[in-house]
């Protein structure tokens, strides 16, 4: 099972923007993944990740996500990940 399909079941607003923001701006909601501190990508690399690989998800709001990652990459907020174990993505 990838990480993707547990946080999809589990925790599915992780994997939305909050509010209507986005859709105001007239794009869809950018939510990026950090791992273990480093940018991994957009949320699709999540279903790469196993799940039995995952220590720790959460997700982290807009403004918290632009304080401890920067504005770039903030988007509509990120999923911060801690693996217990490393993962390869290619």
């Amino acid at each position: 099972v990838s990480l993707f399909q547990a946080i999809e079941r589990l925790r599915p607003n992780f994997l939305r923007a909050r509010g209507a923001q986005p859709l105001a701006r007239g794009r869809a909601p950018q939510i990026n993944v950090f791992i273990n501190g480093n940018f991994a990508g957009p949320v699709d690399i999540l279903r790469t990740i196993p799940v039995e690989q995952v220590g720790r998800a959460r997700f982290v709001q807009p403004v918290e996500a632009a304080t401890q990652y920067g504005s770039n990459r903030a988007g509509d907020g990120i999923i911060e990940l801690v693996l217990v174990r490393p993962v390869r993505i290619e």
